[in-house]
């Protein structure tokens, strides 16, 4: 008897057509590929990005049977704009689960965590949260925080 392929939600708020999707997260999804596991990419791709890059991602991922949806991301107004996302990731992937009835939601930033634990709430959907690194760290680390500034 053939066991039953794993369904999974990839979610990245970073974008297959950054360099952090292209260098990892699709070498990586495509070696599980081969393992029996099946993927559903959904992603926030910044406008300039998806322009240059988004047909050849496309095209790489459906040669290896990966689904890829794609999601515009947001930038204005700040602060706000990532709420919308999320409000928009949400509602794509309570989509793409009544679609595809997934197993497992992989997740590998907090914005994708955060609707990555939003299905295993609602739907008992298993969850994985891949963290590389904390957010406060990065933030600090990458020069968008000045810990000088009392709010940061």
């Amino acid at each position: 008897m053939q066991q039953k392929k794993q369904h999974i939600l990839y979610i990245s708020y970073d974008g297959m057509t950054d360099f952090l999707g292209q260098s990892q997260v699709i070498p990586y999804l495509i070696e599980l590929q081969k393992y029996g596991y099946q993927f559903t990419i959904l992603s926030c791709e910044k406008k300039e990005k998806y322009e240059l890059q988004g047909q050849y991602i496309r095209n790489l991922l459906q040669q290896n049977n990966i689904r890829w949806q794609v999601l515009a991301f947001s930038t204005k107004p700040p602060i706000l704009a990532k709420y919308y996302d999320i409000f928009r990731l949400k509602k794509k992937a309570l989509d793409l689960h009544r679609k595809y009835h997934f197993d497992m939601t992989h997740c590998r930033s907090y914005i994708a965590a955060d609707v990555g634990y939003f299905l295993k709430k609602k739907h008992n959907i298993k969850f994985l949260f891949d963290m590389r690194g904390f957010w406060v760290d990065e933030r600090v680390d990458g020069g968008l925080w000045n810990l000088k500034n009392p709010l940061y």
